[in-house]
C-alpha cells in the first residue's frame, strides 16, 4: 500500500511540474556544442537486443531465434552519427567506423546479428563478438575491444558508451573511463536488474529517450533528434518493447538525467515530450 502511494506521488509530480513549462520563462542561451567526432560503442544484449542475459537459458534461445529490440534505439543512433558523427568526419574515416555493437556473444552468430540489425535500420556498423574458443575472459575480451576501437578512431572523436547492468558493462566502461577520461563523453547504462552501479560517472537509463534527452542537455544533440526519438516510443503499442517483463519497472525518472533546473534551461517541447513518456512509464509501472 505504502509504496502504490509513494509509486503515485512520483507520477503526480512528474506531471505537475513539467505541466509548468506551458509557461516556462524564456530559455537560457544555448552553450557551443562539442567540436569533436562522436562515436558509439553499444553493446548487444538488453541494451540494443531484448535478450533476457540474466536467464542463461532464454539468452541461449532469444540469441538464436527472438528478434525483438528496443524502441527507439536505432533512432537514436542515426539521429547522434548524423548530429556529431557522419557530418565531421575526415575523408579517410568510413561511417561504420562511428558505430561499434560490442558484445560477448559468440562469434559464430555473427551472421544472425547482422541480420537482426539491418531489419531494425541501424546504421552502417561493426560489430564485435568474442571467440568462445580462443577469448574466455568476458571483461578482458570488451576491454581488450574497447581499447581497440578507441585506438582506431580519429583523434577528435570522443565515445559515448551504451551498455546495461545485467554483467560487466559499468565495470569496462568506467575502467576505460577512469584510463582515458578525454575518451568519453558519456556512459549510459540501461537498468535490468535492481542494482545500480557504483560509479557516479554512469547515467542509469530505461529509454533510447532518457539518452536523447540527456545529450540534448550536453547540446551534442538537437531538439528534433530527441523528439523523433520520443515519436518511436510514443506510437509503440507493447510496453514490453520499451520496458521488458524481466527488467526494473521503474517508478520514478532517473535523477541522472532529469532534474527540476530544466525547467528554465531546455525546450519546452522537449519537456512536455518527456512528461508524455514518463506518464506512460509510470502509468503502467505503477
Amino acid at each position: 500500500m505504502e509504496s502504490e502511494k509513494r509509486q503515485s506521488v512520483s507520477l503526480f509530480l512528474f506531471m505537475s511540474v513539467f505541466a509548468l513549462t506551458l509557461a516556462a520563462r524564456p530559455l537560457l542561451a544555448k552553450a557551443k556544442g562539442p567540436e569533436g567526432v562522436t562515436a558509439i560503442v553499444s553493446d548487444l544484449d538488453d541494451t540494443i537486443r531484448i535478450s533476457n542475459s540474466a536467464d542463461k537459458l532464454k539468452v541461449g534461445f532469444n540469441g538464436l531465434f527472438t528478434k525483438k529490440v528496443f524502441t527507439g534505439m536505432a533512432t537514436l543512433v542515426d539521429e547522434v552519427l548524423a548530429t556529431n558523427g557522419s557530418a565531421r568526419l575526415e575523408p579517410t574515416t568510413q561511417d561504420q567506423d562511428l558505430f561499434h555493437v560490442l558484445s560477448n556473444s559468440p562469434r559464430f552468430l555473427m551472421g544472425i546479428v547482422k541480420s537482426l540489425l539491418n531489419q531494425f535500420n541501424y546504421p552502417k556498423r561493426t560489430v564485435h563478438l568474442r571467440s568462445w574458443l580462443t577469448e574466455r575472459n568476458k571483461i578482458a575480451f570488451k576491454t581488450k575491444e574497447l581499447k581497440s576501437i578507441a585506438d582506431d578512431l580519429p583523434q577528435n572523436s570522443s565515445l559515448l558508451l551504451w551498455g546495461d547492468n545485467v554483467e560487466y558493462d559499468p565495470l569496462v566502461y568506467t575502467n576505460f573511463q577512469t584510463k582515458n577520461p578525454t575518451r568519453v563523453y558519456d556512459i549510459y547504462i540501461r537498468r535490468v536488474r535492481r542494482e545500480k552501479p557504483a560509479s557516479k560517472s554512469v547515467k542509469l537509463f530505461y529509454t533510447a529517450f532518457d539518452i536523447a534527452y540527456s545529450e540534448v542537455k550536453a547540446k551534442r544533440l538537437k531538439v528534433e533528434s530527441a523528439l523523433k526519438v520520443a515519436h518511436d516510443i510514443l506510437k509503440e503499442t507493447r510496453f514490453s518493447n520499451i520496458i521488458p517483463d524481466f527488467a526494473v519497472c521503474p517508478t520514478e525518472p532517473p535523477s541522472e538525467i532529469y532534474n527540476l533546473k530544466d525547467l528554465a534551461t531546455q525546450d519546452p517541447k522537449l519537456i512536455r515530450t518527456a512528461a508524455r513518456i514518463w506518464g506512460k512509464i509510470l502509468k503502467t509501472c505503477r
